[in-house]
């Protein structure tokens, strides 16, 4: 039997790691609009393995994808969204925040660095 006080305990930290990773709205995109960043982004050279991150960064990231898996946040071919080169973010978790939120994110150098097709571009 699983202890309660664990339990809520689990369900804080996973709020607060919502939180960190979503902002204070909390607000996530709908399916479809997450599915037709994921396909964007699946087929994007900028969509590469093996980007270096802190081990710190890491840890954070790693927790971030657990919370997003535990809430049954999914699109097809996740498991080939990686790290965007340009602007170093992890596209599993990127494809799910709102627009307004990534577009304030952008720098000058990724919007100009960034393919006319990449939706980080359009307008919140």
């Amino acid at each position: 039997m699983m202890n309660l006080l664990y339990r809520a305990s689990q369900l804080a930290h996973g709020f607060e790691v919502l939180k960190e990773w979503l902002g204070e709205g909390g607000q996530v995109v709908d399916q479809d609009t997450a599915q037709h960043r994921a396909n964007i982004c699946l087929k994007c050279p900028h969509n590469i393995t093996g980007f270096p991150v802190a081990s710190v960064v890491a840890k954070a990231i790693k927790l971030h994808l657990s919370v997003k898996n535990k809430v049954g946040l999914r699109v097809d071919g996740e498991k080939q969204l990686h790290t965007c080169d340009l602007c170093g973010c992890v596209l599993r978790l990127l494809i799910w925040e709102g627009q307004s939120r990534v577009s304030g994110h952008l720098t000058e150098l990724e919007k100009t660095k960034s393919p006319s097709y990449c939706w980080k571009l359009e307008k919140p």
